[in-house]
């Protein structure tokens, strides 16, 4: 855990954090190995693949063997075909050669993967094969947000998001040794409204083993009632992961405080979206003009057409020529997913967070367009940005 939610200074109970409204503290006597500056992809894959010269001296990895079931489980900022750390990213190529590492020192009997980010779905889907014994579940499906709930006024925070808040509660509701993980997985699909919940990997696995296989018995939890969705006040401001910040703006501060912090946020995303389609612009001609609010796919725009005469699928056109923000339902399968040049968009968002700053949790969502660039077609370079 990164570590820098319990003594920030916008946190107004100091030394304590909170995951669900009128909930208890869930950070005091929680073992922390890496934080901070050590939280990173490459000290994560270190760990996860068990290679200590790749960690701090004297930092744990993962020591497991063949009889072992290891339980992984991720929560940040995403996009296509990557998931952040507090600075970079991981991407779902050196996941899937981390993963497949892992099989073959034979490091597990099983292993689990919950993952909870916008798109977590692209981490998996194409690059999980279904024989190596691990079994994937994600908050949404390749192409969608996920979404944070739980406002707390008096914290004025989001207090969790609505799919790792649904596995939570629904752990707590049920014995662990008895509920399996297709079990979960169907409870869960069932409570979250907000984004789809999506399977990967060996799916056998989740009927074969129980919760407890992964988490643990967790004797002492005091069980709640079983929830067969998430709770009116659990949802009821439930946004995209990515408008977090905007609707924070709203809730937080006094009125004419808001006004102010609510325009600020707006200025940087018309910036963050104005520079993203100036940057595909440059780099891909035909989506010079995304389609209007309800064409989109329809094939009716100007933009469509053109990306479409270009012999391009309707999958990538609609993912180019939509309005940010509403990408295309895929379904945790599409069935036509474009494949992505891992060492072209590891290059095309390095130049960009060079000339333009880093990403911010918004505008991370407008790496979508970068992830259909080739670049043997369209070569990366300074002068795009």
């Amino acid at each position: 855990m990164y570590d820098d939610l319990a003594y920030n200074v916008q946190n107004n109970k100091p030394g304590k954090i909170y995951n669900d409204v009128n909930g208890t503290d869930v950070y005091t006597g929680v073992p922390k190995d890496y934080i901070g500056a050590d939280v990173t992809a490459e000290h994560f894959l270190a760990v996860i693949t068990g290679n200590s010269s790749g960690v701090p001296q004297g930092k744990k990895i993962l020591k497991s063997g063949p009889k072992d079931h290891v339980f992984i489980y991720f929560t940040d900022h995403g996009s296509v075909g990557l998931i952040a750390f507090p600075n970079g990213y991981l991407y779902a190529d050196q996941l899937a050669d981390a993963l497949d590492k892992m099989h073959n020192k034979k490091q597990y009997g099983a292993l689990t993967f919950y993952l909870e980010a916008c798109e977590s779905g692209s981490m998996f889907y194409k690059h999980l094969p279904e024989d190596v014994e691990i079994y994937s579940h994600t908050a949404s499906n390749p192409t969608e947000p996920s979404y944070a709930c739980s406002h707390d006024p008096q914290l004025k925070a989001y207090l969790s998001d609505c799919w790792s808040l649904a596995w939570m509660k629904d752990t707590e509701a049920h014995d662990p040794t008895e509920e399996t993980l297709q079990q979960q997985f169907e409870n869960v699909r069932g409570a979250v409204s907000t984004s789809e919940s999506c399977q990967y990997g060996d799916r056998s696995l989740a009927s074969k083993f129980t919760v407890a296989d992964f988490m643990g018995q967790l004797s002492g939890l005091r069980r709640q009632p079983v929830p067969t969705s998430l709770t009116l006040a659990d949802l009821q401001h439930a946004v995209p992961s990515w408008d977090v910040d905007l609707a924070v703006a709203r809730f937080a501060h006094p009125q004419h405080t808001a006004q102010y912090d609510v325009e600020y946020e707006l200025e940087q995303r018309r910036a963050a979206d104005y520079r993203a389609a100036a940057i595909t612009r440059a780099l891909l001609p035909f989506t010079a003009a995304r389609c209007p609010a309800g064409t989109c796919g329809a094939g009716s725009c100007a933009c469509f057409r053109s990306c479409a005469a270009r012999g391009a699928t309707a999958f990538v056109c609609a993912a180019l020529c939509c309005p940010y923000g509403d990408p295309p339902h895929s379904g945790c399968e599409p069935e036509v997913t474009p494949a992505v040049d891992f060492g072209c968009y590891r290059e095309l968002i390095t130049e960009h967070e060079l000339h333009c700053g880093p990403f911010t949790s918004y505008s991370l969502k407008n790496t979508r367009d970068l992830a259909l660039v080739r670049c043997t077609r369209a070569k990366c370079n300074r002068a795009s940005f």
